[in-house]
């Protein structure tokens, strides 16, 4: 079950709130007013931190300190510290900016949720240089569920395994409106050597009569560029490819299984056979190999 570091949030309150003491600021005495942003907000739940701004209007000469409550509500309420954590409910706006946000951090479940997200409200409470605007006084903000959308679901961190160790992937899928939203995604080997990262295509296509999803990594593109190997390579370029021991393929494409479970993805790939990562440089292939990973095996 994933979870998130309580301590860690818990801590920079704790931080967060023993600076507001320690300095001595002056509190608007001014005509003003404070409310949300906005009374509806959306959010998708991978999200990990969002932000729930809360502007101050009318005249200003000093801080306006604000105190807001969490709550429970809609079909499928989200619950504080199970399906969100809130680093602080105490925020001072300064004078200059007027503007303010809470910060909440965000658990992604494996969870299909049956209306599609979560929900919780905010609420104002309290206010000190401002008067509190009621008809922003309050909001409710929806934590939107991305398991029922798998294209959306394949991302974030996963471990490559295999005999010679684990590796950090990252999946990274492309905002909603993009070009590529729901038909690629990029398939990040993030310390393939030397911290040097390598972005490859993940493609994906969904078909909804057979329910069934299809990924594949084309060969021959260009993974990583700009590198200055030195000597007579100079500078250069990563290309993806496979590596069987012997040749190196550049043409074609790796085509990738996916279990039930969304948990672990499989290159189709022979026993001796790996995704790698060749070098070529303006004069064409150096004849050397960046990387080769055989047995390779994404888990999540």
């Amino acid at each position: 079950m994933k979870t998130i570091n309580k301590i860690g949030a818990l801590l920079l309150a704790s931080v967060l709130l023993a600076a507001c003491a320690k300095d001595d600021v002056k509190v608007n005495s001014a005509e003003a007013k404070v409310g949300l942003q906005k009374t509806e907000f959306s959010f998708k739940e991978n999200l990990n931190l969002i932000e729930i701004p809360v502007v101050v209007e009318g005249e200003v000469n000093g801080v306006v300190k604000v105190k807001v409550e969490f709550k429970e509500t809609g079909k499928e309420p989200a619950v504080e510290d199970t399906n969100y954590i809130v680093t602080s409910k105490e925020l001072t706006i300064n004078a200059e900016e007027k503007q303010g946000a809470i910060e909440v951090l965000l658990y992604d479940n494996d969870i299909i949720e049956k209306t599609g997200g979560r929900t919780f409200a905010v609420k104002i409470v309290e206010a000190k240089g401002a008067s509190i605007d009621a008809e922003k006084a309050e909001c409710v903000v929806t934590l939107k569920d991305n398991d029922a959308n798998f294209y959306e679901r394949l991302a974030g961190k996963w471990t490559g395994k295999m005999a010679a160790g684990d590796i950090k992937v990252n999946i990274q899928a492309y905002p909603e409106g993009h070009v590529l939203y729901d038909k690629q995604l990029v398939l990040v080997l993030e310390e393939p050597k030397n911290g040097i990262p390598c972005n490859f295509t993940l493609n994906y296509s969904y078909d909804k009569e057979t329910k069934k999803i299809e990924l594949s990594t084309p060969l021959g593109e260009v993974v990583a560029e700009g590198l200055d190997f030195g000597g007579n390579i100079g500078v250069g370029f990563i290309v993806s490819s496979i590596f069987n021991g012997n040749d190196v393929q550049v043409e074609g494409e790796i085509k990738w299984t996916l279990s039930e479970d969304m948990k672990t993805i499989t290159p189709q790939l022979g026993e001796k056979e790996g995704i790698s990562g060749i070098i070529f440089n303006e004069a064409g292939f150096t004849g050397y190999l960046f990387f080769a990973y055989p047995g390779l095996v994404l888990t999540k």
